[in-house]
């Protein structure tokens, strides 16, 4: 085990005096080890596969490049606005760090968006599902922003199912998301402001006050 100035340690394997194969790596914060990292290592950046654990229950486990998120890959997280130790979870495609492609987050008060990201917010085409598992609303995003596109609501009984999608590399995803966004016209813009947009989403009102808002509702890391 090789222990650094700063307090932190590494674990593994080496290669031309670098981290290089499998190894486990500890940061230190003051007295505490609150990170940890253990998985594949390239020229002393994570690369390939591995797990990262951060402060307060912080887990990504996926895929590496160059010491950054790239890749498919998990990442669970805590919702500190919320009372007790209650998570967010996303699965799917990242590049450079953030999430962009197709991906799946599952928000700590049970609502879900499923859909196109890109720089880490919701961006193209996505279908945010209530808590209440009988609504949703599908359409068009912008900025992480609901910006045109139709809610609708199951009157059975029965709970709305949410589809299990197969998730493509996050490079491959990138692109078609690149290629679609090109061959679209632009989206009308949100007005902040006034707080509206296409006339279509009328219901937009009734169905934020009783199942919460896609608009405020954004699951994003802290």
């Amino acid at each position: 085990m090789h222990t650094y100035k700063s307090g932190n340690k590494y674990e593994g394997e080496w290669k031309f005096g670098k981290k290089n194969g499998h190894g486990t790596f500890w940061i230190k914060s003051g007295k505490y080890y609150i990170r940890k990292y253990r998985g594949s290592w390239k020229d002393n950046q994570y690369g390939g596969s591995g797990c990262f654990y951060g402060f307060g229950g912080e887990r990504y486990n996926g895929q590496w490049e160059k010491g950054k998120r790239h890749g498919l890959g998990t990442q669970t997280y805590r919702d500190w606005n919320a009372k007790g130790e209650v998570y967010h979870k996303y699965h799917g495609n990242w590049v450079n760090g953030k999430r962009e492609g197709m991906g799946h987050l599952t928000m700590s008060n049970g609502n879900v968006y499923q859909g196109e990201w890109k720089n880490d917010w919701k961006e193209g085409m996505g279908v945010f599902y209530y808590k209440d598992k009988q609504s949703k609303y599908e359409g068009l995003w912008r900025d992480d922003i609901a910006v045109s596109g139709v809610y609708s609501r199951n009157t059975n009984p029965g709970q709305l199912e949410i589809p299990f999608v197969m998730l493509p590399d996050a490079k491959a995803s990138n692109q078609k998301f690149l290629k679609l966004a090109a061959s679209r016209p632009p989206p009308p813009r949100y007005d902040r402001t006034k707080r509206r947009t296409d006339p279509q989403l009328c219901t937009r009102k009734f169905y934020n006050v009783l199942y919460g808002s896609p608009l405020l509702d954004t699951g994003r890391p802290l």
